[in-house]
């Protein structure tokens, strides 16, 4: 089970799920702007990222299918 944790303008948002992709899909932010702080947890390691705003927008705001799966991947890859 991976837990995904993200912060955006000051609040946590919180999800888990089977895989990356699956944990990020079901995250739901109502006001993307600025950075990110991403919070990987795997059970066995723990990682911490900060992303700008223009990828933090392909992770959590109104992008097309292509930059979400394209975002996940840079994800996967950094775990």
């Amino acid at each position: 089970m991976i837990k995904l944790k993200v912060k955006i303008l000051g609040r946590w948002y919180e999800r888990g799920g089977k895989t990356i992709k699956e944990a990020l899909m079901k995250i739901k932010v109502p006001v993307v702007k600025g950075g990110s702080t991403v919070v990987i947890d795997n059970g066995e390691k723990v990682k911490e990222y900060v992303f700008n705003s223009f990828i933090t927008r392909n992770f959590f705001g109104t992008a097309n299918s292509n930059n979400k799966e394209i975002a996940v991947k840079l994800l996967e890859s950094r775990l």
